[in-house]
């Protein structure tokens, strides 16, 4: 899955993989894949997943 870190003008995407289930709005802890550590944050409509 699509994975966006955003902090005001800077975005990076990434892909990571879900480690539960969640929906449009929801929280959600993510296995980011290049770095192996996990992050949160909250599956957007289109599927991707928005980390603050």
């Amino acid at each position: 899955m699509t994975v966006k870190f955003v902090s005001g003008a800077l975005e990076i995407t990434t892909t990571g993989r879900a480690m539960g289930e969640a929906t449009e709005d929801e929280s959600v802890a993510i296995l980011n894949l290049n770095s192996k550590k996990i992050v949160n944050g909250i599956v957007q409509k289109d599927g991707w997943v928005l980390v603050q």
